[in-house]
């Protein structure tokens, strides 16, 4: 018998339901993108009316799209303890993002923006570098990049890019899954917290 499969005898979840519940999770993805495309791109037609483009529309989406970060990453690190590295490494490893960007993103999108309801300045106080944003619909260049390197330095977020870039990655995790015993091992412990929530 395999590692594999020895680990997943005594967690009782084969590998099949593995991969069932995790194209679950891709699925879920691929439904948040079209719903966000779909809303986005209605929103455009009424810019005339908001001159401020519906920023919380997009806001909703992208809090959506980090909790799904959080939630993929915790599947894909199941070892690591601090969730800030583990989402930053998880953008960096498995959707082709730069660590830095990465970082400075979960911290502007997941942290603020998921506490305050909105992203906040960002200061590094080790060299006091700030960090702001530019959050667009969609780009179709520079996304999760920095667009200069001066203080502040802007970070640049496509709402629908980081869905599609999302959606990729799961279904590239989700073809290498069966040759990830780390990941496999840990899948059922790790579903029965994320689905659960306690009072």
């Amino acid at each position: 018998m395999s590692s594999v499969a020895t680990t997943l005898a005594v967690t009782g979840m084969s590998t099949a339901q593995i991969l069932h519940d995790a194209q679950g999770m891709a699925d879920e993805l691929a439904l948040l993108e079209e719903e966000a495309r779909l809303v986005l791109g209605h929103t455009k037609s009424l810019f005339h009316q908001c001159p401020h483009h519906f920023p919380y529309t997009s806001y909703g989406f992208v809090m959506c799209l980090f909790s799904k970060i959080d939630l993929f990453s915790q599947y894909w690190f199941p070892a690591a303890r601090n969730q800030t590295s583990r989402m930053a490494t998880f953008l960096n490893q498995h959707v082709g993002y730069g660590i830095n960007e990465s970082d400075v993103a979960v911290r502007l999108w997941r942290h603020c923006l998921m506490h305050t309801s909105q992203p906040r300045l960002l200061l590094d106080p080790t060299n006091s570098v700030s960090y702001g944003w530019l959050l667009q619909h969609e780009l179709f260049t520079h996304h999760c990049v920095f667009q200069n390197t001066g203080n502040p330095r802007i970070l640049n977020l496509g709402v629908l890019n980081l869905a599609s870039d999302l959606r990729n990655a799961a279904k590239t995790l989700i073809y290498d899954l069966p040759n990830r015993s780390d990941v496999l091992s840990k899948w059922e412990g790790i579903s029965a917290k994320a689905t659960t929530m306690r009072r």
